[in-house]
């Protein structure tokens, strides 16, 4: 079927080769232990650092860059754990890890019988390999690679005769936009619609989910009026994901942002308590510009600049009261920063390096980016937390101390000689016979790992510091 096809990573890259669509080195079947892993490497020719991935996984899980062989055999068993835990296949394969890359991902709506693409986004925000900041289409791309991207994208749709929504993804080395031919591997194939589709939706002004469910119903893709030509980009657009960046807290208070060209994607509502177990996703925020004014992907640089404002506007006015904590001021950051208002700059592992990072949300974007008269500035920070404490106000939510007073628990009173050893987050804590950390009743001594917790669908490894 098309999902033992593409959401097996290791099918979906041997079809990929078979295309002959490029493909990172790596190995070509899955390891059963980090000695297979080893051996992998050798056999394909690489070194460190690699990328270790689990056939099953996905949304970033069961993903560990590893830089030294020290690390791999720890990284090996978390991918495992990581997909264990919502019972996907655990198996796990190694690739060379593509330094300062672009994460560029096409959408592609199918009817079993032909494929067509919606454009690509440009995904290269992320942390930890969870993203936050998505474009459409994507900027400073050469044309030639964009086809290119669209025909691979188009090849793997058509060989399992694809019938859904899905995207295809690929990694772009980074480098001038001037490149003639920048590398760009295959990354992996998602059979199925993505948080981000909703960017692509106000890029091209098709409604995914709409569609989907008509070609299930058993239309086609030329009754539904969208065969290729007819498709193109009417407006560019940004996203930003609101997501928890720590569990717990409640929502005491809620305000979502609106005007022309703002959409907000979210069940929030005031008194909401976000479970630790799921994804930290909140809410997506989505802007787009005008109309017209550009030639197929081609959008000029002012267009960006209004699009841009526009989301930090929005995301200036979104309030969230209460003890959630959130990435929203890093958002901000991202948004206002010349390394974002530039484009196609901004690579995977950017916000992973925190010098990296430091450089690039600490330059100013008035002094780089395109004047837009008819864009007014966003809001400052100032007046953006003024705004909250108004809203607050207004809303009866209280501040974040007082509503994190009030949800306070007691804590049980414990046996003479005992203390708390308080855990960094809210999660489910993992069965310790099979991790590798403290038994009870176990002397630990500093560095030693205590727990491992599975929160907001990721792991979350406790160290015992003195």
């Amino acid at each position: 079927s098309t999902i033992r096809k593409l959401g097996d990573k290791v099918a979906a890259r041997q079809l990929a080769q078979q295309l002959g669509v490029p493909t990172a080195a790596g190995s070509a079947a899955p390891c059963d232990s980090p000695a297979g892993v080893r051996a992998a490497m050798a056999g394909a020719g690489i070194h460190y650092p690699v990328m270790l991935k689990a056939v099953g996984g996905g949304g970033g899980r069961g993903m560990r860059p590893v830089a030294r062989d020290e690390a791999l055999d720890e990284a090996f068993a978390a991918c495992q754990r990581e997909c264990a835990a919502v019972g996907l296949h655990g198996g796990v394969f190694v690739e060379e890890l593509l330094p300062a890359a672009r994460h560029i991902e096409v959408q592609l709506l199918g009817d079993g019988a032909e494929v067509v693409h919606l454009y690509e986004r440009d995904c290269s925000v992320q942390r930890r390999r969870q993203k936050q900041v998505e474009t459409s289409p994507a900027r400073n791309l050469p044309s030639s690679l964009r086809e290119r991207l669209f025909s691979d994208a188009l090849a793997i749709g058509s060989a399992v005769g694809y019938r859904s929504a899905g995207t295809v993804e690929f990694l772009v080395a980074a480098g001038p936009a001037s490149a003639p031919a920048p590398r760009y591997v295959f990354l992996e194939a998602n059979p199925r619609i993505q948080v981000e589709h909703t960017v692509s939706e106000e890029a091209t002004g098709v409604d995914l989910v709409r569609a989907t469910l008509q070609i299930a119903a058993g239309e086609t893709l030329r009754g539904l009026g969208l065969a290729q030509e007819s498709i193109r980009v009417v407006a560019p657009a940004i996203q930003a994901r609101v997501a928890m960046t720590a569990p717990g807290g409640r929502l005491a208070s809620f305000a979502e942002p609106g005007g022309a060209g703002v959409r907000c994607d979210g069940a929030l509502y005031a008194g909401y308590s976000p479970p630790s177990q799921y994804d930290p996703l909140l809410v997506k925020i989505i802007a787009r510009g005008a109309a017209g004014g550009h030639e197929g992907a081609e959008v000029p640089a002012s267009s960006w600049e209004v699009v841009r404002r526009r989301l930090l506007r929005a995301c200036s006015e979104l309030h969230l009261g209460g003890t959630l904590q959130t990435n929203l001021a890093e958002l901000r950051a991202i948004l206002a920063s010349g390394t974002f208002a530039r484009g196609g700059e901004w690579t995977t592992e950017l916000l992973d390096d925190e010098e990296a990072t430091a450089s690039a949300l600490g330059t100013p974007s008035a002094s780089s980016a395109p004047s837009a008269p008819s864009a007014p500035s966003a809001p400052s920070a100032s007046a953006s937390l003024a705004h909250s404490q108004l809203l607050d106000e207004a809303f009866g939510g209280g501040s974040a101390a007082a509503t994190a007073a009030a949800g306070a628990e007691e804590e049980a009173p414990l046996p003479e000689g005992c203390s708390y050893v308080r855990a960094p987050v809210a999660g489910r804590v993992l069965d310790a016979a099979e991790q590798d950390c403290a038994r009870p009743g176990e002397l630990v001594g500093a560095g030693a790992s205590i727990l491992v917790l599975s929160s907001m669908k990721m792991e979350v490894v406790c160290i015992y510091i003195m």
